[in-house]
């Protein structure tokens, strides 16, 4: 079944998917291109209770945060894509 989808381009290029799609707005892709093809597969959500984490790791977090200039999120978000990068599956 082909959909299709409309292409924007500007500083970046931007692909809005229909509704029927069933993604939500801000839905985040991981971009691949096989055989000439685009291959846009979204990323899973995980939830994390900050609250479970010990006091020494929130503080980690922080301390990055203000280093970097940017968000406990981001921290976390980098922390998670460097823990998947280097793991052999």
């Amino acid at each position: 079944m082909t959909k299709t989808v409309t292409v924007k381009e500007g500083k970046y290029l931007y692909i809005e998917l229909p509704e029927e799609f069933g993604y939500d707005e801000g839905t985040k892709f991981s971009v691949e291109v096989v055989d000439g093809k685009l291959i846009l597969t979204p990323y899973d959500f995980l939830e994390l209770n900050l609250d479970e984490l010990p006091r020494d790791v929130l503080e980690g977090l922080i301390v990055e945060s203000v280093e970097k200039d940017i968000s406990v999120n981001v921290v976390i978000e980098n922390l998670l894509t460097s823990y998947i990068e280097n793991e052999k599956y």
